[in-house]
């Protein structure tokens, strides 16, 4: 199982004929049926590499996650860095229409005061 987990698919088929005649010779060296002995060796592999392959591919959604999760918190940090940058940019023109705005007010009262009843200035 840990064979077929960890190693590639040629790997895992080598390691799981290997096991499998192992398993086959000691079922036979224990006296017991040829079909009880190729059953039993057939189905220890099978489950095996069956167990090792969905182990390999759980390990590689896991990997796929931790991936796409430092993707996101990434993309997260750069949301967060461009609303910040917005909202200043939002304050900066609010306070520039603010200033603008005191500054046609002096100047309309400052026009106020340097001309004279009349129309002539000082």
């Amino acid at each position: 199982m840990s064979l077929t987990a960890r190693c590639p698919l040629w790997a895992t088929a080598v390691g799981t004929v290997l096991t499998c005649a192992a398993v086959l010779h000691g079922g036979l060296a224990g006296h017991l049926p040829l079909v009880m002995s190729g059953g039993q060796a057939l189905l220890i592999c099978l489950v095996s590499v069956f167990l090792g392959r969905t182990q390999h591919v759980l390990a590689d959604r896991n990997h796929e996650l931790r991936r796409l999760t430092e993707q996101l918190k990434q993309e997260q940090r750069e949301r967060a860095r461009r609303a910040v940058v917005d909202e200043r940019i939002r304050i900066a023109r609010e306070l520039h229409d603010v200033v603008a705005h005191h500054m046609s007010v002096i100047t309309v009262q400052a026009a106020r005061f340097l001309v004279r009843p009349g129309g002539r200035g000082w």
